[in-house]
């Protein structure tokens, strides 16, 4: 309604400021025409005033001369009838005296009939003071304009006299107003006689020269000397026949009136520029108020929209009353009946969840006390009741003397449920359900003020990757979390558990007098073997122990001594190692150990020893194995036994891997050239370059780039690395074979029991382990199982390479029991290339021509 109110406003303003203008222009030309009308009559009553003082002037400069002459003829009269004789005289001096006298006055002449001849126009009657006056046509005289006069006498003479016209020319000359403005004195002929303005030309020339047509005493005309449009009045002399005119420009009379036409046609214009704005400001405010009023609709719109989208609803209350207001959608809300959305004040706060009733409370009587605008979360139980969350934002309105807390109200469930969720996998690792080592970590420091001390038991358990291999992601998951749940109740017990992904668990052991306990029942549960649907599985535990506050003041510190602590007790007798100050030296040298082995390989300062292998019934060298060394400064080595781990530990066995398999291509080609191709080289292969590389397409590249033959280079793979990535090894070693790459399994014995993969899997070789071969000549129980090594491997068709044999009676019990190839100090060192070579010569000046075992025999 007020909209269309404003509507009708607004065109009710149009149209009165279109009312308005019409009638401003119509009084605005009434007041110009009649201004111009007053402006004109003005300059006719100036103009014809002018005119009538003329006409008084040139009277008196007539009647001047009237009288003079009648005293003329009185004095000529009196002369002749006193003096006859003297008359003459007298009378031709008085009309010196009179000339000099009047000098308007040229000359004055007695005239006879018979004297002179009288033109026409002294016998004509004409207006005079006296009857018989009569004036003639002017005429010119030595270049003077004279108007002559003749007065009759008693006794028929006449008196003739000659009147110049400077008396004439100074009267319209000081008649004649502003610029441009004209007066002119003309006869009764209708000549002029005076004027103003180019005198010199006119005088003499007849009056309508001046104007054309016929011309009242006040006449608009236009000039047809000089084109200018003057307003003319004319004044006759009633006594005498002369009249005088008066012209004054019209331009110089409406000269005001212009300005004031131009005034008025500004302030019209300005009062249409100022319509026209106003005009557009009106519609450009209409514009704005319906896109205003527009925005406020869909604005409300949306904002009921996202109320019920965002289940957001508002309340009030008015201070000093007992009742809350609600919305539709708070009502739902709250599980209060729609239709009722006014409640008592004490119906909400029974609501209220009692634990979270003290802080709402506060918060509303902060409210009240106007602190600004006031944010409370908080539970209410609904009458159905369901818990839910609430999330409410008041503050005080005054509006009309009334004074109003108001505000909104949104379900936040949901949001504090995730919220809750997010804090849970913030601080638990998601498949075991114990908290993170970050959490552990922040909840020992945040309570350290409260202990004295704790023991910190960091466990690391070996062999989940291989059972999750082995039996399937699920199988290893179930048995993490079997270990996980015997962790969680010693934590119950005795502290604080935490997992870290992998196979990492942290104990945290707050009773000093309890601590022997907890430490045992700490290995009993991460040794004891875990059953699932598979199998029965052991696994392997290292355990670091570091206090606090004796190994670190901060529980990140003590943490990481722990770990310290249990990564040596891998190496060390027993599973469990407290943490010692040497730990981090030594690890701070593992870090520049692995630093310097990366630019070992970067510098290619390491170095590649072969060891021959052995054909156990005929001593001939049927192959070599590629050992890396790493020679220091000094002349030392530090062993494969101390770097490989490091390597295998930092990554940078991938590299290293790399760099074996060219130097061993550039030793066969070497060996090619030295007369020794036929004899092929094995390199190891550790378990992460066999998961993480294309080895046999990397080998047929190597070979490829150095023009090897097919078959020059072999491999040689631990069982752990053929148990861990089944699949991946099946694969892999197709694709060798296809390539004529053979594969030996090394270390055979020292894995795990199941030997479905020598089945399954294409294998060339075994390498039975150092450990069954040094005592195999004097312990039964060693012999017996090589001995089923050999059958085994024999009834698959595998060869097999005995490895550390050192004494002779170790050779001899190993080839009268059917082993194919030896390899051992009892033969050979490992040597570098020149001293193998060295050493080629000499086996083959020794025993003959080296005989060349096919590749089905190796």
């Amino acid at each position: 309604m007020r909209v269309a109110f404003e509507r009708q406003s607004s065109r009710a303003v149009s149209f009165v400021g279109l009312a308005i203008g019409i009638l401003l222009g119509m009084a605005l030309a009434v007041g110009l025409v009649e201004d111009r009308q007053t402006r004109l009559s003005a300059a006719h009553d100036r103009t014809l005033a002018l005119a009538e003082g003329g006409e008084r002037l040139a009277t008196e400069q007539m009647r001047s001369v009237d009288r003079t002459l009648a005293g003329v003829v009185q004095d000529i009269e009196q002369f002749e009838r006193a003096a006859p004789d003297k008359a003459p005289a007298l009378i031709a001096q008085l009309m010196v005296r009179v000339t000099a006298r009047q000098p308007e006055i040229e000359s004055i002449q007695l005239v006879d009939h018979g004297q002179l001849a009288l033109p026409p126009w002294v016998l004509t009657r004409q207006a005079g003071p006296r009857p018989g006056m009569r004036f003639g046509p002017i005429e010119k005289v030595e270049g003077r304009w004279l108007l002559p006069i003749v007065v009759p006498m008693v006794d028929g003479r006449w008196l003739l006299a000659r009147l110049n016209t400077r008396g004439l020319q100074t009267l319209v000359e000081q008649l004649a107003t502003g610029h441009m403005g004209v007066a002119t004195v003309a006869d009764y002929y209708g000549t002029i006689l005076a004027r103003s303005r180019q005198a010199s030309t006119l005088v003499g020339e007849p009056i309508t020269r001046l104007y054309s047509g016929e011309h009242a005493d006040l006449t608009d005309l236009v000039s047809a000397v000089d084109g200018v449009h003057r307003l003319v009045a004319n004044s006759s002399l009633d006594a005498y026949p002369v009249r005088v005119g008066v012209g004054v420009p019209l331009r110089m009379v409406l000269a005001p009136w212009y300005v004031f036409g131009a005034v008025a046609v500004a302030v019209y214009g300005l009062y249409w520029l100022g319509y026209a704005y106003l005009y557009r400001r009106v519609r450009a405010s209409e514009r704005s108020r319906d896109e205003y009023v527009r925005t406020i609709t869909d604005t409300s719109r949306r904002l009921k929209q996202a109320q019920r989208a965002g289940n957001i609803g508002s309340w009030s209350i008015v201070k000093g009353s007992t009742r809350m207001s609600w919305s539709s959608q708070a009502a739902l809300i709250l599980g209060l009946d729609v239709i009722d959305i006014v409640t008592s004040r004490d119906t909400f706060y029974s609501m209220i969840h009692p634990d979270d009733k003290p802080m709402y409370f506060e918060g509303a009587a902060r409210a009240w006390a106007n602190d600004g605008a006031v944010t409370l979360q908080y539970r209410v139980l609904r009458p159905d009741g369901a818990e839910r969350w609430i999330s409410s934002t008041g503050s005080l309105v005054e509006e009309g003397g009334v004074v109003t807390l108001t505000g909104t109200i949104g379900d936040i469930t949901e949001r504090m449920t995730a919220q809750e969720h997010l804090a849970y996998r913030a601080t638990h690792d998601p498949l075991t359900g114990l908290h993170n080592l970050d959490a552990l970590v922040e909840d020992l420091d945040r309570t350290e003020a409260s202990r004295s001390w704790y023991d910190l038991a960091y466990i690391q358990l070996r062999g989940l990757d291989v059972i999750a291999d082995t039996f399937g992601v699920s199988i290893g998951r179930d048995v993490l979390k079997a270990v996980a749940a015997r962790f969680e109740s010693l934590g119950a017990e005795f502290g604080q558990v935490a997992h870290r992904p992998g196979e990492t668990f942290v104990v945290a052991m707050f009773d000093r007098s309890r601590h022997d306990e907890a430490l045992a029942a700490l290995l009993a549960a991460a040794t004891e073997p875990v059953s699932s649907e598979a199998a029965v599985h052991q696994l392997d535990a290292r355990v670091g122990l570091a206090s606090y506050p004796d190994d670190g003041t901060h529980a990140e510190k003590v943490v990481g001594n722990a770990a310290l602590a249990a990564q040596e007790a891998g190496v060390a007798e027993g599973t469990v190692r407290r943490f010692e100050p040497a730990m981090a030296d030594r690890s701070r040298l593992r870090l520049q150990m692995t630093a310097r082995m990366r630019d070992a390989i970067e510098g290619n300062d390491l170095q590649l020893h072969f060891q021959p292998v052995m054909s156990a019934l005929t001593g001939n060298i049927v192959m070599l194995e590629a050992l890396v060394r790493w020679p220091q400064a000094d002349g030392s080595m530090i062993p494969p036994s101390e770097f490989i781990p490091l390597c295998e530990e930092t990554g940078l066995i991938l590299p290293l891997g790399s760099w074996v398999l060219r130097r061993a291509a550039a030793a066969h080609k070497a060996l090619t050239v030295a007369g020794w191709g036929r004899l092929s080289i094995a390199v190891n292969v550790s378990a992460i370059q066999f998961a993480r590389t294309d080895l046999a397409q990397e080998i047929a590249r190597v070979g490829e780039n150095f023009g090897l033959r097919p078959g020059a280079l072999h491999i040689e793979l631990t069982e752990s690395s053929l148990m861990r990535y089944r699949d991946l090894a099946r694969r892999t070693m197709h694709a060798l074979q296809s390539k004529d790459i053979r594969v030996a399994l090394d270390d055979f014995g020292t894995g795990f029991s199941s030997l479905a993969y020598l089945k399954n899997l294409p294998i060339n070789s075994v390498k039975i382990d150092r450990a069954f071969i040094q005592d195999v000549d004097s312990d039964p129980r060693s012999a017996s199982i090589c001995l089923a090594m050999i059958g085994l491997s024999h009834s698959l068709d595998l060869t097999v390479v005995a490895e550390g044999v050192e004494t002779a009676s170790q050779h001899a019990w190993l080839r009268n029991h059917g082993c194919d190839f030896l390899q051992g100090f009892l033969f050979s060192h490992p040597l570098p290339l020149d001293a193998l070579l060295v050493h080629l010569h000499q086996s083959e000046e020794a025993q003959g021509d080296i005989k060349t075992v096919s590749p089905s025999e190796v």
